[in-house]
């Protein structure tokens, strides 16, 4: 079950772990030039106290200046519960896994930054309003299926000496079965993936149009980021 909210610090939270100082996640050219201009200032400033309220009066403006976040959670959760247990079920079914999180409360937190991140453990995900209710619903089962993968596979990955980078390409690339024949009542936006990741999303395509084996893909992909 999926609950939607509106979370102004978990918001603001999103911006400084994308822009922060350590690690800059998404490339700031590619903001709005107001955007560009805050994150530039806000990196000369020193007052903790000041960045924190500065902050959310950046948070706030976005929502005042025509980002109905409010409004867009409301129509993502009616979005997705039209197809919530179909999606569900069809995890399991190409995994032959169960999905354990059928009935953990899993909360959508609605971000005005474009990188959305998800914390199984917590049981949480952030969401985008993308241009279209149809895409949303295509985001949230991506993200979800990131779940699914994280349960049954990261454990058995790691201890065949698969883990960071590699797991993470993995996991990335696998949510093109969500493009697939399978999938083609529930997901009518297709899920775009990353482009880095777009030869060995190929191979996954073409494997399991021949076998419909997910274990397989999976020795697929371990020999791809093996090579």
């Amino acid at each position: 079950m999926l609950k939607f909210i509106v979370d102004v610090e978990k918001d603001i939270w999103n911006w400084r772990r994308i822009f922060g100082s350590e690690r800059t996640l998404y490339p700031i050219e590619r903001l709005p030039q107001g955007d560009r201009d805050f994150i530039a200032n806000i990196k000369e400033m020193h007052d903790d106290a000041d960045i924190d309220r500065v902050w959310i009066d950046f948070i706030e403006k976005k929502y005042s200046a025509g980002m109905r976040v409010d409004l867009f959670a409301i129509a993502a959760k009616k979005e997705w519960d039209l197809v919530e247990e179909k999606i569900f079920t069809l995890f399991e079914q190409i995994t032959k896994k169960p999905f354990v999180f059928r009935d953990v409360l899993i909360t959508v937190i609605i971000t005005t930054a474009k990188l959305a991140p998800y914390n199984v453990s917590e049981r949480w995900l952030m969401l985008f309003p993308s241009a279209t209710i149809e895409y949303a619903r295509t985001l949230i089962a991506r993200e979800l299926f990131h779940f699914h993968f994280h349960e049954h596979y990261e454990q058995t990955l790691i201890k065949n000496g698969v883990s960071g980078d590699n797991f993470h390409i993995i996991k990335e690339a696998m949510t093109v079965l969500l493009n697939e024949e399978e999938f083609k009542d529930v997901i009518t936006v297709p899920d775009k993936g990353y482009e880095v990741h777009n030869e060995l999303r190929n191979k996954l395509h073409e494997e399991w149009g021949k076998t419909k084996d997910f274990n397989h893909l999976i020795d697929v992909a371990v020999n791809f980021v093996s090579k």
